[in-house]
Formats: C-alpha cells, sequence, structure tokens
C-alpha cells in the first residue's frame, strides 16, 4: 500500500530531530537543475507564476539564490501545512517513522516524489504553477508525470494499491498515467454545513493527514480496513462511497 500526499507551501526548518538515518530524494539532480532555473528567472516572472505576494517573491528569489548551502531536514518534518498538522510526525515512535519510510509518497513540483526521510531544502514551486521548464516541458506536469509514474510504479508489487490522499493538484501529475491495472482508492472528507455536505478545505488537508497516521500507526495492511477510520468525529459513509471513493463524514 503506497500513500500519497501533497506537500506544504508552510515550512519548518528548525534543526532536525530524528536519529533515524536521512535518505535523498531519488530525482535529487533534476530537482537541484530547477532551482537552478528558478535562480535564473526573474522576480515578476516567479511572482506572477505562483501569484506571490512581494515579501514571498523576495523570500523565493533568496532561496533560490543560496540554493547550494541551504539547510536540509527531513520532508515529513519541513512540511507544515494542514495534512501535516494532522499526520503529527513530530510525535511518532520510531518504527512508525521507518514504516513510513515504505509507505508514503510526498508529491512534490521541485522535487518530483519524496520519501518521508528524504531530505530537502526551503523552496516553493506549486506543481500547478504554469512554467515552460524547457521547449519541450512546457508545464510541471509533463515535466514531472511520466517520470514520477514510471519510479512509484517499479517500487511497487503488481497487486498494490494506491491511497490517495493527495490534493487534485497534485495526484493528477500520477494518476492519469498509472498502468490500467493499478487500482487507486481517493478518500473524501466532508462536513454537515448550513444543511449540506460541503467538503472544506482546512478540514479536508487535516484530515487527509490523519487518515495517513491512522494507517501507519495500526500497521493497516488490507484495504477493507481503511472504513475503521473514525478521528476527530469522521465516520465511514457507506451511501456515499464506491470501490474507489471512500467518503467520510461528520
Amino acid at each position: 500500500m503506497k500513500i500519497l500526499l501533497s506537500p506544504a507551501k508552510k515550512l519548518n526548518f528548525d534543526k532536525p530531530s530524528l536519529s533515524l538515518e536521512p535518505t535523498n530524494p531519488v530525482f535529487l539532480s533534476e530537482a537541484d537543475g530547477l532551482a537552478k532555473k528558478l535562480n535564473n528567472i526573474s522576480a515578476k516572472k516567479l511572482s506572477d507564476m505562483m501569484h506571490l505576494s512581494e515579501a514571498l517573491t523576495s523570500l523565493n528569489k533568496e532561496r533560490y539564490a543560496q540554493w547550494e548551502n541551504a539547510p536540509k531536514k527531513e520532508a515529513i518534518l519541513a512540511f507544515n501545512g494542514g495534512v501535516y498538522l494532522g499526520l503529527d510526525a513530530n510525535n511518532w515512535k520510531k518504527n512508525d517513522l521507518e514504516y513510513s519510510q515504505s509507505q508514503i509518497r510526498i508529491l512534490s513540483g521541485l522535487y518530483g516524489i519524496l520519501k518521508p526521510l528524504d531530505l530537502i531544502k526551503p523552496y516553493r514551486l506549486e506543481m500547478g504553477s504554469k512554467w515552460a521548464v524547457n521547449k519541450a516541458k512546457t508545464n510541471l506536469y509533463e515535466t514531472w508525470g511520466n517520470n514520477i509514474t514510471t519510479h512509484l510504479e517499479g517500487e511497487m508489487e503488481k497487486e498494490e494499491i494506491i491511497i490517495n490522499l493527495a490534493s487534485a493538484e497534485y495526484s493528477k501529475v500520477l494518476l492519469p498515467h498509472l498502468s490500467p491495472e493499478r487500482k487507486v482508492i481517493t478518500a473524501e472528507f466532508k462536513d454537515f454545513k448550513n444543511g449540506q455536505l460541503k467538503m472544506i478545505q482546512i478540514f479536508v488537508k487535516k484530515a487527509r493527514g490523519m487518515m495517513a497516521k491512522f494507517i501507519i500507526e495500526e500497521k493497516i495492511s488490507d484495504e477493507k480496513d481503511l472504513i475503521k477510520f473514525d478521528k476527530d468525529g469522521y465516520q465511514f459513509d457507506g451511501n456515499l462511497s464506491t470501490e474507489n471513493k471512500l467518503v467520510f463524514t461528520r
């Protein structure tokens, strides 16, 4: 079972605190190449590409200008947005972190695909950014799609399934390219608001992280056990779910 997660825009690069041996991203050289290209584009283009404020544009120009000497941290701890608050990996046991290394894969606009213990540098590059990396690759989906898919499929057993907890922006770099035989289960989280069920993104992100945490800590290996997820008030809704989509409501 492989669990797909999105990265986070918010980062925390305090000193790494894990006692486990870190790893390097599989597409590290490609990431370094993209960082070099990002350093060479203008501040205006960077701002327009990712709709950044003046302050965020300045921050990220500085990140890429100092890329060679930038600090590094394990991806699962460096990302600090809603998904990772739900994941709460800072409080995991050592065996959970070790297990996550084989189960969790984080999709990334800069690094392509990451394992939890892969060391990354501070960056911002959203997968949906409209950036013509070169003449042959007009956007990041074209840049990464086949590489990510080939790598992930090569890691997986024939019957192994994918649990998609990534956003649509990130999951679409991979899902359309998978072999037709590969089973993908997507989890959705909905809240009742004003008499209607809605996907409220601030809650959805945290719930995705909590679901990933549940799978890791409970060592879930059978897809039938996914419906037992009941964190933070969510319950499985069999009426709204299908074979490839599990819906949880509260």
